[in-house]
């Protein structure tokens, strides 16, 4: 098993990166931008980046407004960020 906040792959290795829920069990570094920055790090210049967590729980990631203004300032080319329980609803 692997450390998501020190990946064993070279620079710009994967087309696409996808965080399910692992971001906030990630113990090895206690701030979690660290183990996106590592995500982005092995993925290619115009790759795809899919990270879902629990981002509205300010016990894991401070305040919503605060790590979104992060993730925002990836300046990434599709950013939705939105709570579970919206995402699951039926039509």
């Amino acid at each position: 098993m692997g450390n998501a906040a020190k990946l064993e792959f070279a620079d710009e290795t994967f087309d696409g990166v996808v965080g399910n829920l692992t971001l906030h069990d990630v113990r090895s570094v206690s701030d979690k931008s660290d183990v996106v920055d590592e995500a982005l790090r092995v993925l290619k210049p115009g790759g795809r980046f899919a990270l879902v967590d629990y981002f509205f729980n300010a016990k894991l990631y401070g305040p919503v407004a605060e790590y979104e203004a992060y993730l925002r300032g990836l300046n990434p080319a599709h950013f939705e960020l939105a709570p579970f329980r919206q995402r699951l609803e039926a039509p």
